[in-house]
């Protein structure tokens, strides 16, 4: 992994189909996490960051356990 990456980069090694916004679940996600960040301003993510996000979605898909499926966010 190469740090500082884009939530769209995140969300391409994490599987996610790209649809009309690439990135938009991480993001949905960062936002929760992290509301303290500058609203209208480009996610840059640390190690720290894309971890939290791994770790989020490979808990959520754990629990998921209909086929095909996509995650949702737990934070809802």
């Amino acid at each position: 992994m190469q740090y500082p990456m884009s939530p769209s980069e995140l969300a391409d090694e994490l599987g996610h189909t790209p649809g009309v916004h690439p990135g938009h679940r991480v993001r949905k996600f960062l936002r929760l996490r992290y509301p303290d960040h500058p609203s209208h301003q480009p996610w840059v993510l640390d190690e720290q960051m894309a971890d939290a996000v791994r770790a989020h979605f490979e808990v959520r898909s754990h629990f998921d356990r209909r086929a095909g499926r996509r995650p949702r966010l737990l934070d809802r």
